[in-house]
């Protein structure tokens, strides 16, 4: 995705990264990816025809959130 478009956020709930060692150390190194750990999101605000923004709240702070986007792709595990 981030070869595609002008950048990457990545809400990850957990404290860390699951994902394979490999791919983690490749978005990593991207500087177009953004990663944040321990964000639960909350709300997906849009304008009646696109998505705006999403709200999530930081799981360590309790601190609420917003990013300003063009779209949302959503991937929960791998099935």
């Amino acid at each position: 995705l981030a070869n595609i478009v002008e950048h990457v956020t990545v809400l990850e709930f957990d404290s860390k990264l699951r994902a394979d060692e490999v791919l983690q150390r490749k978005a990593k190194s991207m500087g177009n990816i953004t990663i944040i750990t321990q964000a639960m999101t909350t709300e997906v605000k849009g304008d009646g025809t696109r998505v705006t923004s999403l709200i999530y709240t930081d799981r360590a702070t309790g601190e609420s959130n917003t990013v300003v986007l063009a779209g949302i792709f959503v991937q929960i595990g791998l099935v």
